[in-house]
């Protein structure tokens, strides 16, 4: 509520990004660039003075202290180096700060849950408008199917099944799907 009055990025439109295991979904600010990657997606600023990259994968057994000690050597030794130590801010929950090649302030950070983990790696002038985006940063949630009950529903009366299957066949006793003597309403006679 306080950042109504402020000047925010405008958001082009929600984008789905991801592996087709962990797939997510974000919004994607006009004005940036947003490449798809086989793990997540890289976006920049126009400018390119604002960098974002969103990265999520399978933990594969590991704990959250494994994989953060993977992505610290990785970085140290890597194309990406600069970070500093690992820092635990939380159950699952790791920072590590640096500087870009071109001087400017990067940090990576890495969620761990569950199975899944996915790394930010953040950089550039403009850290209030990264924050914005990872903001709307959300699980895609899978298309589930209707349940029973409502697929009936749904289905249109032509397409209805017209028979049921005897009552016997379902285990029901054997007089249960016999036919009851109705009165002229339609409602049971009774005798």
């Amino acid at each position: 509520m306080l950042s109504i009055g402020f000047a925010g990025p405008a958001f082009a439109g929600v984008q789905e990004f991801g592996p087709d295991t962990a797939r997510f979904t974000i919004d994607v600010p006009a004005g940036w660039e947003a490449a798809a990657s086989p793990t997540g997606v890289d976006l920049a600023d126009g400018e390119k003075g604002t960098f974002l990259s969103i990265s999520v994968g399978s933990a594969r057994g590991r704990t959250p202290e494994q994989i953060a000690n993977t992505l610290a050597l990785a970085n140290k030794f890597g194309k990406k180096g600069g970070f500093s130590n690992v820092v635990k801010k939380g159950p699952g929950l790791f920072a590590m700060h640096g500087e870009t090649d071109a001087g400017l302030r990067q940090t990576l950070v890495l969620f761990v849950e569950d199975e899944r983990y996915a790394t930010c790696i953040m950089s550039g002038k403009d850290m209030d408008a990264v924050a914005k985006i990872l903001d709307t940063l959300r699980e895609k949630q899978p298309d589930a199917p209707l349940p029973a009950k409502a697929q009936e529903s749904a289905m249109p009366l032509s397409a209805a099944p017209a028979e049921k299957a005897p009552a016997e066949s379902m285990g029901a006793p054997a007089d249960a799907g016999a036919q009851t003597e109705t009165d002229s309403t339609g409602e049971p006679a009774s005798h």
